[in-house]
């Protein structure tokens, strides 16, 4: 899909005017969904993966302990029965990456209907 002549992302809902910097944001070509959503699945698990890479080595360094917050959320999102932590990794590693990767598809699809860029955040 090209650019058009008035200045706008083709006519989509909710369209910006394409001027200045919010130009270079908009492909030449909107991409997908279910090739947005594969790219966006793709970056969202490597971003977990960084950002757990970096959580354990600071916790090497302030000796944190880990946290098992994102399985207590899982646990109480599916009325699953309290258990202690120590039988809670499995649903804490689920929760951790599931939400990094399936928000990682919601984002890439933001991104293949034109909103990207510092105002993308704002929709979640």
């Amino acid at each position: 899909m090209q650019v058009g002549d008035e200045g706008r992302n083709a006519g989509l809902p909710g369209s910006v005017p394409l001027t200045g910097a919010n130009a270079a944001l908009l492909p030449r070509k909107l991409m997908k969904a279910s090739q947005a959503a594969g790219w966006g699945i793709l970056a969202g698990a490597a971003g977990v993966a960084a950002m757990t890479i970096a959580e354990k080595i600071e916790q090497r360094f302030t000796r944190r302990p880990d946290s098992y917050v994102p399985a207590h959320t899982l646990e109480r999102l599916l009325g699953l029965p309290h258990r202690p932590d120590a039988q809670r990794l499995g649903l804490n590693w689920t929760m951790h990456w599931g939400q990094g990767i399936l928000l990682g598809a919601v984002r890439g699809l933001l991104a293949a209907r034109g909103i990207r860029g510092r105002w993308a955040p704002s929709c979640f």
